[in-house]
């Protein structure tokens, strides 16, 4: 083939490869329009006992083995200790805190790691399977202090006053609705002192403009059918993946924070989405 002939090759390839590409970009859209309709028709039609049913089936499934879902009864992994984002924020924001509260307890991974280093943990979660098995793995590992069961969203005042708040991995992203997030806040500030830290961890997902069109489609589909059945309304960031679950901007989380009595100091998404706040 001579120049030409190469020339022409060339530029008949990156015609075909930018249309290529224009299919997957159009392809991506309507697959992302498609999930918001889904999710909004979910989050419209569900309510919010329902979708408490749904999150404790989830994590009972998980105990039968689910691909590419982390099954949080697992003892070893239950044993395997704090992730490294986590060991980094306790290294740097609580020094010094040996009394801590920690809420989303799960399968005793974070209580067990903590107590392991010698902490004074209080551990809450609403999943009473889940509850069990922390308080099995904590007691084959000789250790006393239960895992206690609280009711969905909030943490019971113990009359404690604690030196550090944790809420476990991705455990505030799954409370429903802004009002309640900040409740718990609040129920939480109340059992410590002004700047002590908490540990707040999130699901996170990267606002791109095609994942965007589809969390504010959900949003709309699904507050036409609530506004229709009386409920509450949805939120921007309301999502089903399977289970409910909020995604929370920087600004949206810091304001939460602040309105429920703490003041953002730390923001990252490495790894996973982890903010620390400072009691005001």
């Amino acid at each position: 083939m001579d120049k030409q002939g190469l020339s022409l090759l060339a530029k008949a390839y990156f015609l075909i490869w930018n249309y290529f590409w224009l299919v997957v970009k159009l392809v991506e859209g309507a697959q992302e329009i498609f999930r918001g309709c889904f999710v909004g028709l979910g989050l419209g039609l569900l309510t919010k006992q329902q979708l408490q049913a749904v999150d404790e089936e989830f994590y009972n499934k998980t105990k039968k083995g689910m691909p590419g879902v982390q099954n949080f009864y697992d003892k070893q992994y239950n044993r395997s200790g704090l992730f490294a984002w986590e060991q980094r924020v306790l290294s740097n924001y609580f020094v010094g805190c040996r009394r801590l509260l920690l809420y989303g307890a799960g399968g005793g991974r974070d209580t067990l790691a903590l107590k392991r280093l010698g902490h004074h943990v209080d551990a809450f979660d609403a999943n009473p399977r889940l509850v069990i098995a922390a308080n099995e793995l904590l007691r084959e590992e000789g250790y006393k202090a239960p895992v206690q069961l609280v009711p969905r969203d909030e943490c019971r005042n113990t009359g404690l006053i604690y030196d550090g708040i944790i809420i476990s991995y991705g455990t505030y992203g799954y409370i429903q609705g802004r009002k309640r997030r900040i409740r718990l806040l609040q129920q939480l500030r109340a059992q410590t002192q002004a700047q002590y830290p908490i540990f707040v961890s999130f699901e996170y997902e990267p606002r791109t403009t095609s994942f965007e069109v589809g969390l504010r489609l959900a949003e709309l589909l699904a507050n036409i059918i609530r506004r229709a059945l009386h409920r509450e309304p949805a939120e921007v960031g309301d999502w089903l993946d399977p289970t409910y679950l909020h995604y929370l901007t920087q600004d949206e989380l810091a304001s939460e924070l602040l309105d429920g009595g703490f003041s953002m100091i730390h923001y990252s998404t490495t790894h996973y989405g982890h903010a620390v706040g400072i009691a005001i």
